[in-house]
């Protein structure tokens, strides 16, 4: 994990790690004001290892952005395996 890329975000690196360590399935949704290091948290964070990640769009309806979340290409393969 690249951790010492992220300044300034001991809070939530704490919470990324209490959940990485947990024994059970974690889903994580982070939301908050545009351009202020989200992804760029995420990215650096597990350093490339995430399996999918989905990143909502400005300014759009709540069922268009979950249409368009539950339409994504990665989570046809998860769907497949349930």
């Amino acid at each position: 994990m690249a951790k010492n890329n992220i300044i300034g975000r001991v809070q939530e690196i704490r919470l990324l790690d209490d959940l990485v360590a947990s024994n059970k399935a974690e889903f994580v949704a982070l939301y908050g004001r545009r351009r202020v290091g989200k992804t760029y948290l995420l990215q650096q964070y597990f350093d490339g290892k995430l399996d999918f990640y989905y990143t909502g769009m400005f300014q759009t309806e709540k069922n268009v952005q979950l249409d368009r979340f539950e339409n994504h290409p990665i989570l046809a393969t998860y769907k497949t395996l349930c």
